[in-house]
């Protein structure tokens, strides 16, 4: 049986806080996804990107793309995988088949290809309805990038900042049900037409403040999170404020011991990283649930695995040896 977060995470619980070694350990893992094959955990503050096409609660287990900047997220389809070089303002785009013959050889280098942005991209996405991949910058601008199956090229920067209420600084979006829903950290969830492609401002849902994701999951629910202490599990993004004033977060009472970050869906298994911060007391680690059939269900199962801890001096060291 090949291994899966849904075979293992019953069986295995990795800890690996008390590890000092660097390969061991994670320090705000900001998104886990399973695309093109293999698995990927972003390993923000580590400056890289692991990958395997097996999981494995052993990180040795995953080969690297090493030396990026802070990134957040990758996205794949059948072809390319995509990423951000954060803190030096680029993207990069990888072969999956390079990736996969990497994984046997283990070669120091692997040929990408490069494109700038403008501040900070932050997210990246796949959209296969309109075969692109996405990339939102924190300043809010928002590129398309094609993949006609030689080359991949960007065919759109869209200035989304200029339209509608300010959103000052973007961690993430979303598209589902033919919008484009934008994270603002002024508290609201800008909403934007997406299938034509014009990107018309349509409004905004109110939302906490320092959002860092919003995710609608395969059972309907919808999950937005926020720095600090931000997790709500809602089943209508109108649900998020009474009155216009944000119900409580469900952080606390569901056991984050950092912040929580981008959610996924691995395996039939529901993934929140939670993130260290500025805050002393705050731990890197990934938490996993699991969604009942029973939509009045509340979360069931949780387990904290590659649980980190609090950051270490190796991890302070290697986080400053590159722009973030």
């Amino acid at each position: 049986m090949a291994n899966t977060l849904e075979s293992g995470s019953n069986a295995l619980k990795m800890h690996n806080e008390d590890s000092e070694a660097l390969e061991e350990r994670l320090f705000t893992a900001t998104f886990v996804t399973r695309c093109g094959g293999l698995y990927f955990i972003v390993d923000c503050w580590h400056h890289r990107i692991l990958y395997s096409n097996r999981w494995s609660f052993n990180l040795s287990d995953f080969a690297s793309i090493d030396r990026l900047g802070g990134p957040h997220s990758v996205a794949c389809n059948n072809r390319i995988v995509m990423m951000e070089d954060t803190g030096y303002n680029k993207v990069r785009a990888y072969s999956l088949d390079n990736l996969k013959s990497d994984l046997q050889n283990r070669k120091e280098t692997i040929e990408y290809t490069e494109f700038n942005t403008t501040s900070r991209p932050h997210r990246t996405a796949y959209d296969e309805k309109t075969a692109a991949f996405y990339v939102m910058t924190a300043n809010n601008d928002f590129y398309k990038f094609t993949d006609s199956g030689n080359n991949i090229t960007q065919v759109i920067k869209k200035e989304l900042r200029k339209m509608g209420p300010e959103c000052g600084y973007s961690r993430s979006f979303t598209i589902t049900n033919e919008e484009l829903l934008v994270c603002c950290s002024t508290g609201k969830i800008k909403r934007y037409t997406f299938e034509q492609g014009d990107y018309q401002y349509i409004g905004a849902y109110p939302a906490p403040k320092n959002l860092n994701d919003v995710y609608h999951s395969s059972s309907g629910w919808w999950y937005v999170t926020s720095t600090f202490d931000g997790f709500w599990r809602v089943r209508s993004l109108d649900d998020l404020a009474v009155n216009g004033t944000v119900i409580g977060s469900q952080a606390r009472k569901l056991g984050f011991r950092g912040v929580p970050y981008y959610v996924s869906e691995v395996d039939g298994v529901l993934i929140v990283p939670q993130i260290a911060s500025p805050r002393a007391k705050d731990e890197s680690a990934i938490v996993t649930f699991r969604e009942s059939s029973d939509p009045t269900e509340a979360l069931q199962d949780k387990l904290v695995i590659l649980d980190a801890g609090r950051p270490k001096e190796v991890d302070v060291k290697r986080k400053k040896g590159f722009s973030t």
